[in-house]
């Protein structure tokens, strides 16, 4: 069978540079947005509109970006809790 679209080391390299830059772009985005998720107090998420129940999932949210930066750096993870749950539960829209 004919291969028309050849991977080359152009490709490759291209290809290992936009992922690793894109990861390390999402890992200090996910940093910020912890550290600003922390800013904020049960207080004001509640005049924003939150109940109980929604700070409890916006406060695992933070620690599981906390859990995916520290799995970055390779440091010990806060919790116990698996991140890739809560993310998935802020991916779909049966929480809010």
């Amino acid at each position: 069978m004919l291969n028309i679209n050849p991977i080359t080391k152009v490709n490759l390299d291209a290809t290992l540079r936009n992922i690793a830059d894109e990861v390390d772009r999402s890992v200090a985005r996910w940093a910020r947005f912890s550290t600003y998720l922390l800013s904020l107090s049960d207080a004001d998420l509640t005049t924003l509109g939150y109940d109980e129940t929604s700070r409890q999932f916006i406060s695992a949210f933070r620690v599981a970006l906390l859990n995916m930066q520290e799995a970055y750096m390779n440091v010990t993870k806060t919790g116990s809790s698996d991140p890739s749950y809560v993310v998935k539960q802020f991916a779909s829209p049966v929480i809010f």
